[in-house]
């Protein structure tokens, strides 16, 4: 900080600056921090205030103590975009609460005041909170500053906030004294690895499933009164937020069966609970399966198409589930969702599921990956390195060296020779790292295709005829004076 102020007095006049400015100034760890804040908020007025009717200067207190010029621009940012003076004065009396605690544990108090901003933006829960809700959610949060338990991560504080939001809208929630759950973290730091079992601890006899508090802090509003009745000991299938009915079975399979979290960035509680009815009609929980069915097009982006047509995605989970253990060919899961898919919502076909067996599915898909391929090489072209070449023997037979440039040439190859030049050339070939040559024989105006011949940096890979049949000799002698007019290096070959 001596440094700094060197430099504020060597490269500023104190007379050009507002005092506010000035006063600022010493809040800043360094010099970018401090010339960030004066490009940004120097044309402000001497005092940042959330509304003109709110007369505290709270708002300027938390942009003069926090240190991240981002901080500022977010909760300007917020403070823009809320047009409801009511909710204005709620944020206020926050921002008062933890200025008033800021000097006891200011790197805790910075992270709750960065989440109380992200939360104000998306958690509509916040806008709703009463003057009675609000004190009940301080006065629990004071009692757990009290208690010297310690947290450094933004997710905790996030907790913690939403924890306060849920006891002081429900304060007869709790399962226990919070002094006495305070006392068994007293020695211990809440991180990101606890907090599941400190949520636990404090709310309800019957823990919430793991994967539901660890999505706690995306859940909407409605989805927040569905874990408030689950905490209060209700059955899931009684909820009246629950947004889709499920059997006892399915109940169980989402307090029991799911432990891992997946990748849902909307309706997450419908989604698990869609979730659960797939698992209960295959009788199997599988991760990987249900990992990638939720990343698939459908799952993710338009889940009430995918509940519409549940009993065809209960088919496909039931075959998706018998994959790894009965894997016959190459085809990965996602794949194997992706035909489906493009059966379904694409190609506009049905799917007769009755006598299919996984191994008959998978071949199936295999045929389809392999005509998509099949298409897709079929167009490939790529630059001719082999000018065409034509010997004539003491017969007047020509024999004719052609290089083939695109994937139908080779693709037509493989046909009248009846061997694989095309599926193992066609994507080296289009790569570049590879030729092949075709040699044919003119006689009395017919040619006839003899040898199909691999290239490699100007090196012969191999010469096969129809059906992979070696060249005789009259071709072998023809071969060796194209190689040599070609300057192949054609000696270390196998053919």
């Amino acid at each position: 900080m001596r440094l700094f102020k060197e430099y504020f007095n060597t490269y500023y006049e104190p007379s050009e600056l507002d005092t506010q400015l000035y006063d600022a100034s010493n809040k800043f760890d360094n010099v970018y921090h401090y010339e960030y804040y004066v490009e940004n908020y120097s044309d402000s007025k001497p005092a940042e205030v959330l509304h003109p009717e709110i007369l505290t200067s709270n708002l300027q207190e938390v942009l003069d103590l926090h240190r991240s010029p981002h901080d500022y621009l977010l909760l300007l940012s917020v403070v823009k975009n809320i047009n409801d003076i009511n909710q204005l004065k709620r944020l206020d009396c926050w921002l008062g609460y933890f200025l008033q605690n800021w000097e006891n544990k200011p790197s805790q108090f910075n992270l709750l005041i960065t989440t109380l901003l992200n939360q104000y933006c998306i958690n509509s829960y916040i806008h709703s909170q009463t003057t009675l809700e609000f004190e009940i959610s301080k006065n629990w949060l004071s009692d757990y500053f009290k208690s010297g338990i310690d947290f450094h991560e933004e997710c905790v504080a996030n907790y913690l906030l939403t924890m306060s939001l849920i006891i002081g809208s429900n304060p007869g929630i709790i399962n226990k004294s919070s002094q006495e759950t305070f006392r068994e973290y007293q020695n211990k730091r809440l991180t990101s690895l606890n907090i599941a079992d400190f949520f636990n601890s404090i709310f309800t006899k019957f823990p919430l499933p793991t994967f539901l508090i660890n999505q706690l802090l995306h859940f909407d509003f409605n989805e927040l009164q569905l874990i408030i009745e689950l905490l209060y000991g209700k059955n899931l299938r009684n909820c009246n937020n629950l947004p889709l009915p499920i059997s006892k079975k399915e109940s169980q399979i989402i307090r029991i069966q799911i432990k891992d979290e997946f990748i849902i960035e909307t309706n997450r509680i419908k989604s698990y609970l869609v979730l659960a009815k797939l698992i209960s009609a295959a009788d199997n929980y599988n991760r990987v399966a249900i990992h990638h069915l939720t990343l698939s097009a459908t799952f993710s982006k338009n889940l009430s198409v995918f509940i519409k047509d549940l009993s065809y995605w209960k088919q496909v989970y039931k075959f998706a589930v018998q994959i790894n253990r009965e894997l016959t060919e190459e085809v990965r899961v996602e794949e194997f969702y992706e035909f489906f898919e493009k059966k379904k919502f694409e190609l506009n076909q049905s799917f007769n599921f009755k006598g299919r067996t996984i191994k008959s599915i998978m071949r199936e898909i295999v045929g389809t990956r392999e005509k998509v391929m099949l298409n897709k090489e079929m167009k490939y072209k790529w630059k001719r390195k082999y000018k065409t070449k034509t010997f004539t023997d003491e017969n007047n037979i020509k024999y004719i060296f052609k290089e083939l440039r695109t994937g139908k040439q080779l693709y037509n190859e493989g046909l009248v020779m009846k061997h694989c030049v095309f599926t193992y050339y066609s994507y080296l070939c289009n790569l570049g790292t590879h030729s092949i040559v075709s040699m044919s024989r003119k006689e009395k105006g017919i040619t006839k295709k003899l040898i199909t011949i691999a290239l490699s940096e100007n090196k012969l890979m191999e010469a096969r005829g129809k059906s992979n049949r070696v060249a005789n000799d009259k071709e072998r002698l023809i071969l060796i004076k194209w190689f040599k007019k070609m300057n192949i290096d054609h000696k270390k070959a196998w053919w």
